[in-house]
């Protein structure tokens, strides 16, 4: 059995990645000549690690790929059969995303991003910044994502005393599903987070009309995919000040280009798509991978296993 592991590893997590893989054989891809990297893959039974969409269509011999994402919506356009199984880390960032869009609501509300750009002019404001800080204390917060990392940001918030509700289409543990119940939660809510998925149903979701029912006090924070929201729209209001400012991790267009006006609308943090990087990141992937692994080679059911049609 041969692994193409696709996923960029450092030598301890290569070492890692070795000393725990019996009866197979691991073909990394950074050791390989570029020209070559599509062929070994072709001739692999398993792949660990995201591939172009491509490769997926030319394979008759993989039987199970393990990405290194939540997302998978390049791999929806796949033609043809797929006669292989995909699996991705749901649930995985649940901890780091939370705690980035907490982090953001933050860095905002106490003026920390002032006081570091006063910071670089040894610019001192004092007293005078005080009455333009805000609590996060008993917020109204509506998250748009019932999901993992939508239920731990809700946990977090708990210690806020936050008046927190949930809206998902399809998670049990949502407050609301209704469209009539978002546009009413929308209109009243402090800080609206999204944590949605890249799927058809939640392109454009956050629309013109949505987002004009905001509060002019209200926070956006998007930490789920940036196709969900109008983002012309989103700029159109921070320009011109109709809401308080916004923590973006996802953008439409990644990486940014310089000369994007989101680079220049006020009271807005650029996170960079970093929500779910943390230190040990890399090597807790590879120890998923490993748990399906032994799965595989059991003959057991994988974990996180995905449906390219459905979306999820």
């Amino acid at each position: 059995m041969q692994i193409y592991v696709a996923i960029k590893l450092n030598e301890n997590q290569k070492a890692y990645l070795k000393s725990h893989v019996i009866r197979a054989r691991l073909i990394f891809k950074d050791e390989i000549e570029k020209e070559h990297r599509c062929d070994v893959f072709l001739q692999s039974d398993i792949c660990f690690g995201n591939v172009r969409p491509d490769w997926l269509e030319m394979t008759d011999r993989l039987q199970w790929i393990q990405l290194q994402s939540v997302g998978f919506g390049e791999y929806q356009k796949v033609k043809g059969r797929v006669p292989f199984i995909m699996t991705h880390l749901k649930n995985f960032f649940a901890v780091p995303v939370a705690e980035t869009a907490l982090a953001g609501i933050l860095t905002l509300y106490r003026g920390i991003y002032i006081m570091e750009e006063d910071r670089k002019s040894k610019n001192w404001r004092g007293v005078s910044l005080r009455p333009h800080l805000h609590l996060l204390h008993k917020k109204d917060v509506l998250i748009l994502g019932g999901g993992a990392i939508g239920q731990h940001f809700k946990k977090l918030l708990a210690a806020f005393d936050c008046d927190t509700t949930v809206y998902g289409r399809r998670a049990t543990n949502s407050d609301i599903q209704a469209d009539h119940e978002l546009d009413e939660a929308i209109g009243k809510c402090d800080i609206l987070v999204s944590i949605l998925p890249g799927t058809k149903e939640t392109i454009g979701i956050i629309n013109r009309d949505r987002l004009e029912s905001l509060k002019s006090s209200a926070l956006f924070v998007n930490v789920g995919r940036g196709s969900a929201v109008d983002e012309p729209v989103l700029i159109e209001l921070l320009k011109n000040k109709k809401i308080a400012g916004a923590v973006l991790d996802v953008t439409y267009e990644e990486p940014l280009p310089v000369d994007h006006p989101l680079w220049d609308c006020p009271n807005t943090l650029i996170t960079q798509h970093t929500a779910g990087g943390y230190d040990d990141e890399i090597l807790d992937i590879v120890k998923v991978f490993l748990g399906n692994l032994e799965r595989f080679q059991s003959g057991e059911s994988l974990e996180h296993e995905v449906d390219l049609k459905r979306g999820y």
